[in-house]
């Protein structure tokens, strides 16, 4: 089985005057105050899979960031620990997936970030603006205290060496995500109407600086979802509800609950310990109507092909 390759956001940085190469007495350059241009384009997506259960999908290749991505932060931190520049584009900005950037020589550390509307960033502790790197965090948050869900998100953290030399290199901005599918092998009766998701643990944001996912919270939070069943559901079977997870550490307890018009309860089933993993889509399977005894857990390998496997 080969390996399949991270659904990732390319990025291809030029950078017309930066190498990482050091002078032959390993000098760091020296920052005489003249700046030097850098340039990131971001250039899409690429997903190559292969055959997995005797199964064989397509490759896939969409059309680059404006298909994929709304919206798109760069941040630059000198070796100082200070953002010296702070660049935010949407789908909507001319160049949209292009930056520009203006550095003098020294070392530093760059920021990608690409998403949906709505993504923020912020930092644990409001009152350290411009800390750089430390406490700083991306969210979906709406407002404080409020809580968004996630949606699909990538990011990237790199160091570059400007100096007066040259240099191209290609990044790949990793997905820190995951996501849940449940599917209903059943048919949909007529009288349900909505199937409400409950996760009992979501984290609300991204630590940089520490790299996993984080709960800005003062306390736990739990994640709710409402879908209404489409009348063209009724009768048929395989009903898919998909959610974007950013708690990729913690297990979670998926409560699944059908109501009628009424919101009277027709069915409970909860799912314990699945486990979340980034560029992972975790399919939950099973009946909530006729012997609902029991879930099948299992990994889709839309997004990664290692198999995972859980009987309850």
């Amino acid at each position: 089985m080969k390996k399949l390759l991270l659904y990732s956001l390319a990025v291809f940085l030029f950078a017309s005057s930066c190498s990482k190469e050091r002078s032959s007495q390993n000098k760091p350059p020296v920052n005489t105050g003249k700046k030097y241009a850098v340039k990131f384009n971001v250039d899409g997506f690429t997903q190559t899979i292969n055959t997995i259960n005797k199964k064989t999908l397509d490759a896939v290749t969409p059309s680059g960031i404006a298909g994929n991505a709304t919206v798109l932060y760069y941040y630059a931190q000198n070796s100082a620990g200070s953002f010296v520049t702070q660049i935010k584009q949407t789908s909507a900005s001319a160049g949209f997936g292009t930056v520009t950037d203006s550095l003098p020589a020294g070392t530093y550390t760059i920021l990608l970030l690409a998403g949906q509307t709505g993504l923020k960033t912020s930092y644990l502790d409001l009152s350290a603006q411009n800390a750089g790197l430390k406490g700083f965090y991306f969210t979906y948050n709406i407002a404080p205290g409020q809580f968004a869900p996630w949606q699909d998100t990538f990011y990237k953290k790199f160091t570059i060496t400007v100096s007066d030399q040259g240099l191209t290199q290609s990044v790949s901005l990793d997905r820190v995500v995951g996501e849940i599918q449940v599917n209903v092998e059943d048919a949909i009766p007529a009288n349900l109407k909505t199937i409400k998701l409950n996760f009992n643990y979501e984290d609300a944001g991204f630590r940089v600086d520490v790299e996993q996912p984080v709960n800005t919270f003062s306390s736990p939070r739990s994640y709710t979802t409402t879908t209404t069943i489409p009348d063209t559901a009724i009768g048929k079977t395989n009903f898919k509800i998909n959610t974007i997870i950013g708690n990729t550490i913690t297990p979670i307890n998926v409560t699944i609950t059908c109501l009628d018009a009424a919101n009277n309860t027709l069915s409970v089933t909860t799912v314990p310990n699945v486990s979340c993993q980034k560029n992972v889509k975790t399919v939950l399977s099973g009946k909530l109507f006729a012997n609902a005894s029991a879930f099948n857990i299992s990994v889709d390998p839309t997004w990664d092909p290692a198999p995972i496997n859980i009987h309850f």
